[in-house]
């Protein structure tokens, strides 16, 4: 028998714990687990929909991209920490690499920065309701381009994260041919100036819809090129309708099943929350799959396949009207098919190509130039939009771009200048970190109104201001949320990627490996195109750090797919280990928090929902329940205390209503411990304490009137406010002070009732008989017939 020569094991710097010979077992089923964690990122996240959310398309898109990553990078430190990957050949780190790398890290660790000096920081971590755009999601979307550039590592892995993502468009696109077909088991969009562009998928919004099919576009382009290369360079050439059925089989079993979750859903919202799962279980099948080879899509039925999707997915654009998205894909496209036949040499594809791209081109220029003999194809509803691309008449959608951008410009300028935006905040500073993710709705409104004016939306019965919640500019954006330094770094971040990514491309040995760049460079571009008129959903930006992290990856002849072990390790790496168990524990902090803001987000909804119904004891429970799921967000917390007002002016019991004043007063200051409050808050607590006034506690009038100038301060020009706090000062004994402020509101809201009134009352107080007779006289007309009662006992 022969004796096997011993191996002295090599000195290690950390302790090793050793359990046995299963490491390399639960290694292996951990490096399976990462491929399908990011297979369900392509796959999942753009198909879940949760009809009871109050973002019934954002909200859980946010929550299962955050639970994906993070459970995607526990199992990755546990394959390390296994010991896996240590035969892996390392990533390269020249100079341009690790300029990329250290400009990724910076940015997100702005990001952290800015959230912890926020104005609202847990809003800021985790997101608004309908949209989810916090730390925390955008934390997950950059750890993706770490865990692609790490796993993805070679042509086989490459190729099927990219089908991965375009089979995940797949039964969103067919949603979407649903919907303009008139099929739409989605729930209803909640934007009524957009309500009625019905194609919108499970984006919810057809900018949305588009800025992602704007991403996958160029890939398709570029798949589609390295499909038509490989089956014209392989003998299945002399069998081109060869199908291999597992990848196919696997696809269309998918989208069925997809398909049919969304149309029970439509029946029994329960379903909804089997989106989730079904996309991870299309992403196992995928990972799992028994043909891998990367030659094997080269059958013409792929390539056909391919061809009919990239078809599709453009008219899906077309069809969705999202302008921004559509001059994003035609940027796509023209640099991605563009370069892709130069490099094939192509001349007389390109000559073509050109000509077709030109015709379009002047097509739209003559479809926006009113005297044009093609203006009239403006009434084609297909069309309407895109020939509205210079409409810049007052309350158009271009109008308001421009007026928003120019307000943040301008404000930004006096800001710099030290004219404070929010009263109790240095401007400097702020200019410089911002004022932190999803705080545009308290910032933008007081940025952009000496350019906007206020802005009003009425419909039957109702009347609301229109409140500014995005720049619709990217960068813009990142100039409000993160201060200079953010937009600065966004920008160098962008430079690096598109600068190395065209030197990975000029430097590409293979065809392959030059289209797929080529491709998500096109991805990139019209990501960035898109960008500038649109708005970024988590969705969006999860993959262009993918595909940035594909086209910037180090030449595919330098890497080598990770190695999976087959025998038995030394043990578990300490450094590893302890890596691995705080990972998970954050990770499981992550997923607990966001469960809580998803749960916080439905039961919001259904507050909202029975408040309209009627059902205000209901509602006011579902608030409740919101505001103890996330104090940290003051809408649930705000709109709780708006309801029980609101229920303690129809209570007749006065014990009964002063406890819900107070139960009002105390959700309010529960709200400003973790928020900067908004003007919305201020007057909300000043009508609570002025109504705590009107029941007997007249020490409550000088918090009214101090929450008032409050609010004041920040919309100095609201016909709304202003005669709540002239009234208020007409009850504590100011009528000089309430006439004036009257007369302010009347000038600047002349259909404003109740400044009618307060004026009729302190004219008649100051011996004005003439002016409050007059002023009477319009309060009465103007006044709807539920306030005929207040109104009469306020009148002289």
């Amino acid at each position: 028998m022969k004796r096997r020569p011993s191996v002295r094991p090599s000195p290690r710097r950390f302790p090793t714990v050793v359990f046995g010979g299963t490491e390399s077992k639960i290694a292996g089923w951990a490096q399976t687990m990462v491929a399908v964690g990011l297979h369900s990122v392509v796959m999942a996240v753009p198909l879940v929909v949760l009809g009871g959310a109050l973002g019934a398309y954002d909200d859980p898109k946010a929550w299962a991209l955050l639970l994906l990553v993070g459970i995607t990078g526990v199992a990755w430190l546990l394959v390390r920490a296994l010991g896996g990957g240590q035969r892996d050949t390392p990533i390269a780190t020249d100079r341009p690499t690790r300029f990329l790398r250290w400009a990724v890290v910076t940015y997100g660790a702005w990001w952290v920065i800015t959230t912890v000096v926020s104005i609202a920081p847990g809003q800021s971590f985790w997101g608004s309701f309908g949209r989810g755009h916090g730390l925390a999601a955008l934390g997950a979307a950059i750890l993706l381009f770490a865990l692609v550039q790490v796993e993805c590592r070679a042509p086989r892995a490459l190729l099927s994260l990219i089908d991965a993502a375009l089979l995940g468009s797949v039964p969103v696109c067919l949603l979407a041919l649903g919907q303009g077909l008139g099929w739409d088991p989605l729930p209803p969009g909640v934007d009524p100036s957009t309500v009625s562009l019905r194609v919108r998928s499970t984006f919810g919004q057809h900018i949305f819809l588009g800025s992602y099919l704007v991403i996958l576009i160029p890939l398709t382009l570029a798949r589609l090129d390295w499909a038509l290369e490989t089956w014209r360079e392989s003998p299945q050439r002399q069998a081109p309708w060869q199908i291999h059925l597992g990848p196919i089989l696997i696809g269309c079993i998918w989208v069925v099943g997809a398909l049919s979750i969304v149309e029970l859903a439509s029946r029994w919202p329960v379903d909804w929350w089997w989106l989730l799962p079904w996309g991870v279980v299309g992403a196992i099948g995928w990972t799992l799959r028994g043909d891998r080879n990367v030659e094997t899509p080269g059958a013409k039925f792929t390539v056909i396949l391919l061809g009919v999707l990239l078809v599709g997915q453009i008219f899906i654009v077309v069809l969705s009207r999202a302008r921004g998205p559509f001059l994003g894909m035609l940027v796509g496209l023209g640099v991605t098919g563009c370069a892709l036949l130069v490099r094939r040499q192509a001349w007389k594809t390109l000559a073509t190509a050109a000509a077709g791209f030109g015709i379009v081109v002047i097509f739209l220029v003559l479809l926006n130039v009113p005297t044009s003999p093609l203006a009239s194809l403006r009434t084609v509803p297909v069309l309407s939009r895109l020939g509205a691309f210079v409409e810049v008449e007052p309350g158009s959608p271009g109008w308001f771009r421009l007026q928003v951008w120019r307000g943040i410009v301008s404000g930004w300028a006096r800001q710099l200048r030290g004219e404070g935006v929010i009263s109790g905040l240095s401007s400097p500073i702020r200019s410089v970190v911002g004022y932190g993710l999803e705080t545009q709705l308290s910032t933008l409104d007081r940025l952009t109104r000496p350019s906007l004016g206020p802005l009003e939306a009425e419909g039957r019965g109702w009347r609301a201001f229109i409140a500014v919640d995005r720049a619709h500019n990217d960068l813009l954006d990142h100039l409000v949320t993160g201060g200079l330094v953010g937009a600065a770094l966004w920008l160098l971040v962008v430079g690096g990627v598109l600068a190395l990514g065209v030197e990975r491309v000029r430097t590409s040995a293979t065809g392959p490996e030059a289209g797929v760049r080529l491709g998500c460079l096109g991805a990139i571009l019209a990501h960035l195109a898109e960008g500038q008129f649109g708005i970024t959903t988590p969705t969006t930006r999860a993959l262009f750090w993918i595909w940035a992290a594909v086209l910037t990856l180090p030449p595919w002849a330098t890497l080598s797919e990770p190695v999976k072990l087959t025998r038995p390790t030394t043990g578990i790496r300490a450094r590893w280990l302890v890596s691995l168990i705080a990972a998970a524990a954050v990770a499981a902090l992550l997923g607990w928090g966001s469960t809580r803001w998803l749960l916080g987000s439905v039961a919001y909804a259904q507050g909202m929902r029975l408040w309209i119904g009627g059902e205000i004891s209901a509602a006011h429970r579902e608030f409740q329940r919101a505001s103890d799921l996330v104090p940290w967000l003051s809408l649930p917390s705000e709109t709780m205390a708006d309801l029980s007002l609101r229920l303690g002016a129809k209570e007749g019991n006065p014990t009964r209503q002063v406890t819900l004043l107070r139960e009002a007063e105390a959700t309010l200051a529960r709200a400003r411990r973790y928020a900067t409050p908004s003007a919305a808050h201020w007057t909300l607590t000043g009508q609570v304490a002025f109504a705590q006034a009107r029941v007997g506690d007249r020490s409550k009038l000088a918090v009214a009137l101090d929450a008032f100038a409050a609010a004041g301060q920040l919309r100095p020009d609201d016909p709304h406010l202003l005669p709540q706090w002239a009234l208020a000062w007409l009850e504590s004994g100011d009528p000089l002070r309430a006439r004036q402020m009257a007369k302010n509101a009347v000038a600047l809201g002349p259909e404003e009732w109740l400044a009618w009134a307060v004026l009729a009352r302190s004219a008649h107080q100051l011996g004005y008989a003439k002016e409050a007779r007059r002023a009477a006289t319009e309060a009465r007309r103007l006044a709807p017939p539920e306030a005929r009662r207040p109104l009469e006992n306020l009148l002289p």
